[in-house]
């Protein structure tokens, strides 16, 4: 052999990592292995279109991508961690919506939690799985075929933040120490006060579950009643205002009031989307037995995949506001991340993520 041949050869010689030495007969998990090797930065799609098109000709290939992208994320290289994440966002992006549609299994969400919450995930490797599963949710968050995928993000403990300029909030320290009013400027240009926003939100949810309660003893499909539909409506605004103030207020007392609201909101919202399919109506006070973040968000999203487009009718229109409430504000049950009234508008990145709440949103969906 030529010495040139041999040098060539030499230089470019690849040790695999002993996480990627398992020898696979499946085309598509061996094209993943070479593409999580050391031969591909972090962010080259290079191989991607052709793995694509592997997997759009393979029959059962969201299966093996799910397994092949799960075993990366569970080795021990952070490497081939990003650059599974990498290769999954590629194909999410260039893959069929078939392939949109199932890729997202049982133990592939199981191995994004785990990334998300495990204390010896990398750092790097947190923030671009967020960044990620963020980018999903808020491409597919209207449609509701791929509710099960814009929901991963609150599952791994995202929760979605909008920026906020200095001007629209204010905070006014008066006399008394542990006296405080915080106004948000709305959209109509009025003043709105914490705790009118979070009275409201509290009888608005409690006159949501009265109006429940009534329907059900005339034997009234709940989201067929005219008072029932009035307070969901209500109920849906307050809770604009809520999330408002929890992503500009800094101070605890009172963004732990606010959370409570919220948690009021998606307990009566709960209980009305499974009064609406023939359950019970739980009477206990709002907000006082929480419900598990992860089964509510799986079952918003699942309802929100069922729905018929063909027949678009008031209650149906009414259960998706809901469940798409569910869905995006369930996350302040657990932990909600403040971000201070004032902040410098440099810094109010509408693709921040708040990482601390993140792990610990994560860590409450898996108790």
């Amino acid at each position: 052999m030529p010495e040139n041949v041999q040098a060539s050869q030499a230089s470019h010689h690849y040790i695999p990592h002993p996480h990627l030495s398992f020898h696979h007969t499946n085309p598509i998990e061996s094209q993943i292995d070479e593409l999580c090797s050391e031969r591909y930065s972090e962010t080259s799609y290079d191989g991607l279109g052709e793995l694509s098109d592997l997997v759009e000709q393979t029959k059962g290939s969201p299966s093996v991508v799910a397994k092949a992208i799960r075993h990366h994320l569970e080795g021990d290289s952070v490497h081939a961690q990003k650059r599974a994440l990498t290769i999954i966002e590629g194909l999410v992006e260039m893959g069929t919506p078939e392939f949109q549609r199932k890729f997202a299994e049982p133990t592939l969400v199981h191995a994004f939690q785990n990334t998300a919450e495990n204390f010896g995930t990398d750092n790097g490797v947190r923030r671009k799985l967020m960044l990620m599963l963020l980018s999903w949710h808020r491409h597919f968050m209207r449609d509701p075929t791929m509710a099960h995928v814009s929901s991963l993000y609150g599952l791994c403990g995202g929760v979605d933040r909008v920026p906020v300029m200095p001007n629209q909030a204010k905070v006014i320290k008066p006399l008394h120490e542990h006296e405080s009013t915080v106004d948000l400027l709305d959209d109509d240009s009025e003043r709105v006060s914490v705790a009118g926003a979070i009275s409201l939100a509290s009888s608005e949810s409690q006159a949501l579950l009265q109006a429940m309660v009534n329907a059900r003893e005339v034997h009234t499909n709940v989201l067929a009643n005219e008072q029932v539909r009035v307070h969901v409506s209500n109920v849906l605004n307050s809770q604009k205002q809520l999330v408002r103030f929890i992503h500009t207020v800094n101070d605890e007392h009172y963004l732990g009031s606010l959370v409570q609201a919220n948690d009021k909101i998606v307990d009566v919202l709960q209980r009305l989307q499974m009064a609406a399919a023939g359950g019970p109506i739980a009477t206990h006070a709002l907000g006082t037995e929480a419900p598990d973040r992860s089964d509510i968000i799986t079952q918003a999203s699942q309802r929100l995949t069922s729905i018929s487009e063909s027949e678009p009718t008031v209650w149906s229109n009414l259960s998706r506001e809901v469940d798409h409430s569910l869905m995006v504000h369930s996350g302040f049950t657990s932990a909600a991340p403040s971000r201070p009234g004032l902040e410098a508008p440099e810094r109010a990145d509408g693709t921040e993520i708040d990482m601390a709440a993140a792990a610990h949103n994560t860590k409450q969906v898996n108790m």
